[in-house]
């Protein structure tokens, strides 16, 4: 029974594995001996390995040990949390925040905490992430899709299916994880202000890279109009976790209704110092994200003009789409062969026929590791 769903997954190749590897330091990752460039990473900004967080944690095992020993609400709230909390507020700019396990658990929680069942709508983007999805179908309310970073087809869907009395609910990413696309916020927020909506935006892959001092794609100046932020530490602050930044009353709704909170064992008390030391690493990285910002305009120009693909975005996260499964199967071994590892993207995480290579760009890559990519992608036939 089981293998026949494998099997029908295999037929369309689009059957996923895991890879695991022996060890990723700089711009070099280690998989089974041999030694690729690695553009698969997340860790935009190279935290994960830097030495000089590693020396700051390094005592909290001898005080502390690892487990938290329960979640938030039961035995689990050392005073980190709260200190970490304090601070991402402060950091980045809002009344209150709250640190999850996941990004996943994070937007579980909140769209399940944010619905009153036949009481809420939402409106999300068609390209919202699975997490944000799972959490809107979990919470049993009426929700609608608009096109991507179509603001006009949100106001029409508003204008169409926002009820008065109802808890109407705009969800989108500033940042998105495989388009590497922006989405148009102003022109959101000026919609909130002739509809009654509340905003929620994840900045999973904006915080750490975009703004000042990498406080994310959301301007300090319209913040305020961002009811919901989320946000992760395992991404650019190379850390483990997540949380979301809202205000104080929407926090304590979370803290009683977000289920992925409320029972979920809290992160090892390491990880919370990783994250809270990240997070005041990262306002001083302005030199990281400049040599980010240009290696990916230089990349997609690359994309663009010599391999003739169309890629959109601006930032970190540069996408090849090639189309069909098999044909971007071949090109993700081919580039293996040159010694490049990245990864095939293929639905359902993206549209049927928009298969891609998914090139994640870091502050740990140079000139010449860009140099060598693009060589291995000029070298593949497409």
């Amino acid at each position: 029974m089981f293998e026949d769903e494998l099997n029908k997954i295999a037929a369309y190749q689009g059957l996923r594995k895991v890879e695991p590897f022996e060890y990723r330091k700089g711009p070099e990752i280690l998989i089974n001996g041999r030694r690729f460039l690695d553009f698969s990473s997340n860790d935009y900004l190279g935290l994960s390995q830097d030495p000089f967080l590693k020396q700051k944690i390094g005592s909290v095992f001898e005080t502390v040990g690892m487990g938290s020993g329960g979640s938030r609400l039961l035995g689990g709230a050392n005073s980190l949390f709260e200190q970490l909390e304090y601070e991402l507020s402060e950091s980045i700019g809002k009344e209150a925040s709250l640190v999850f396990g996941t990004g996943y658990l994070a937007n579980l929680g909140v769209m399940t905490a944010l619905s009153q069942k036949k009481k809420t709508i939402f409106f999300m983007d068609r390209l919202c992430h699975a997490s944000i999805i799972d959490g809107v179908l979990l919470s049993g309310s009426h929700f609608f899709r608009f096109r991507h970073n179509d603001p006009d087809h949100l106001e029409r869907l508003l204008r169409e299916k926002s009820q008065t009395g109802k808890r109407n609910v705009v969800v989108i990413e500033s940042l998105y994880s495989m388009d590497g696309d922006l989405a148009p916020i102003e022109d959101i927020i000026e919609l909130k202000k002739r509809y009654d909506f509340i905003l929620v935006v994840d900045e999973a892959h904006a915080i750490g890279v975009l703004g000042k001092e990498g406080r994310g794609a959301i301007e300090d100046r319209t913040r305020e109009a961002v009811d919901i932020i989320v946000g992760t530490f395992g991404k650019a602050l190379g850390g483990y976790g997540a949380f979301c930044l809202t205000s104080k009353v929407i926090r304590e709704l979370l803290v009683n209704k977000a289920r992925s909170f409320i029972f979920s064992t809290a992160l090892p008390i390491p990880v919370v110092a990783w994250n809270l030391e990240a997070l005041r690493f990262m306002k001083g990285l302005d030199d990281r994200r400049k040599r980010l910002s240009e290696l990916s305009e230089d990349l997609r120009e690359f994309v663009k003009n010599d391999l003739g693909f169309t890629t959109p975005g601006q930032a970190q996260i540069v996408p090849v789409i090639v189309g069909e499964n098999e044909t971007t199967l071949r090109a993700q071994n081919a580039l293996r062969d040159h010694g490049i590892y990245l990864r095939a993207i293929r639905p359902p995480t993206v549209p049927k026929g928009t298969s891609r290579l998914r090139i994640s760009l870091s502050s740990v890559h140079s000139k010449e590791t860009l140099s060598r990519l693009k060589d291995a992608l000029r070298s593949v036939e497409f």
